[in-house]
């Protein structure tokens, strides 16, 4: 289960552990726009400091055309780069990857 967390949230309530469930800002984007609302018009008024609301059924969001405003998906894309949200991925952790990855590595090496 993928989960978006407030910086400060996420320190707060982790373990070391915690932190190889941690996804790069890029990934969590991703995983953002599948479980999480970004159609603003189910938010009177979104911003900074917000968190987005999980979704409960199907994704209503598509990306603004060039040239005009998405305030929930510009804001989360700009919280996660800078570190303000976090987003966890609770069925797999990065260390996990990497171990696969080298195992995959190793076995084409040879």
């Amino acid at each position: 289960m993928f989960r978006l967390y407030r910086n400060h949230e996420f320190h707060r309530g982790c373990s070391p552990s915690d932190y190889a469930l941690v996804m790069s800002p890029r990934a969590a984007l991703e995983q953002a726009k599948k479980y999480y609302d970004f159609n603003p018009e189910s938010y009177s008024n979104y911003g900074p400091f917000q968190t987005p609301n999980l979704l409960w059924g199907a994704q209503t969001w598509m990306p603004a055309q060039r040239g005009y405003t998405d305030p929930v998906y510009s804001t989360v894309k700009s919280e996660l780069e800078t570190g303000w949200l976090i987003g966890i991925d609770l069925m797999e952790s990065w260390i996990s990857n990497s171990k696969e990855n080298l195992k995959t590595s190793i076995t084409r090496m040879h």
